[in-house]
């Protein structure tokens, strides 16, 4: 699972509120 920042390849990260 990479940053939001890093293009994550799981859109996971924005409805996790880890951006």
């Amino acid at each position: 699972m990479q940053c939001p920042k890093c293009h994550a390849p799981m859109h996971t990260y924005n409805r996790n509120g880890v951006q």
